[in-house]
């Protein structure tokens, strides 16, 4: 219900009333090859539904995208489980952007 209430407050109405408005607000919708490299984390039990987050990763690797999928247990959301995955997204940067270049010397 909470997902559901967050959900038609951002469109302004129920997604099975208003579909076309729904697919225009879905990030997996606008999907393409030019999309930037994409982390995903997701919780397997947390409020953004985990199956969300593997047809996006499908998604995107379809379009030829980098993506990576990291899936933590229990329920937490977001910032809650930043620290957890924490070694993994500096792992991700490192291999789309590059390591890090250090600063010379003022």
């Amino acid at each position: 219900p909470l997902l559901r209430d967050a959900v038609s407050a951002f469109l302004g109405c129920v997604p099975s009333a208003c579909p076309v408005t729904a697919a225009a607000a879905s990030p997996i919708t606008h999907v393409s090859r030019d999309a930037t490299p994409m982390l995903l984390v997701n919780a397997e039990d947390e409020l953004v539904p985990l199956d969300q987050a593997q047809r996006m990763a499908v998604a995107l690797a379809a379009a030829g995208v980098v993506e990576q999928l990291l899936v933590v247990p229990g329920h937490l959301h977001a910032s809650e489980y930043a620290t957890q995955v924490w070694d993994q997204t500096v792992a991700f940067l490192a291999r789309v952007l590059g390591p890090p270049q250090r600063r010379p010397a003022a």
